[in-house]
This record gives structure tokens, C-alpha cells and sequence, in this order.
């Protein structure tokens, strides 16, 4: 199993994020780098979103979904994969296994 940790840094008005993987021996490191700019013009919706924001900020409730993370953690499939290779019923484990294989895509 891996791990992730990832720290988010704001200098300015760029956001720099650090994510480090630890898989057996190994430590790998990836910088991503994005500008504000870089970010609004990175889809052609982000301007128009990012202006609703800043108006409805005091009524807003954040809420991060699945997904919003999956660039540093495992999928909720990957996750439950890893997780039932901790399980030591094997009959459980086939009932878990068929689950994951069929429901979840």
C-alpha cells in the first residue's frame, strides 16, 4: 500500500502544491506549480464560476466531493481493493471482491 501526504502552499497569487508518495523504498516528489491566471484560464467556465464565488461567498457551504483528491490518494474503488486485501475470511473476501467488480465503476 502507498502513501501519500500532500502540502499546499500560496505564495502570491500562485498556489503550489507538493505531493510526496512513499512506495517501499522509494520517496517520489512532483511540484505542481499553477498561477491564478493559469487557473482561470484553464477551463473557459472558471472566470464566470470564480466571480458567482466571490458573490455568494458569505451563503456558500463548501462540500468536496470524491474525486477532488484523486491526483494523491487512491480511488474509492482502488481504496476498497486495497482494504479487502485485509480481510482473511475468504469467502468474505469473494463476496467483497464480486461487489467491487460489478457495483462500483
Amino acid at each position: 500500500m502507498s502513501n501519500y501526504s500532500v502540502t499546499r502552499q500560496t505564495i502570491g497569487y500562485s498556489i503550489i502544491y507538493k505531493v510526496v508518495k512513499q512506495c517501499k523504498n522509494k520517496k517520489v516528489v512532483m511540484c505542481l506549480v499553477y498561477s491564478f491566471e493559469e487557473i482561470m484560464d484553464y477551463h473557459p467556465d472558471n472566470k464566470y464560476v470564480y466571480s458567482e464565488i466571490k458573490e455568494n461567498l458569505p451563503n456558500l457551504v463548501p462540500f468536496a466531493g470524491a474525486g477532488l483528491t484523486q491526483f494523491a490518494y487512491p480511488s474509492w474503488k482502488q481504496a476498497l481493493i486495497e482494504l479487502t486485501g485485509k480481510i482473511t475470511n475468504r469467502n468474505h473476501f469473494r463476496q467483497i471482491e464480486n461487489l467491487i467488480k460489478t457495483d462500483i465503476t
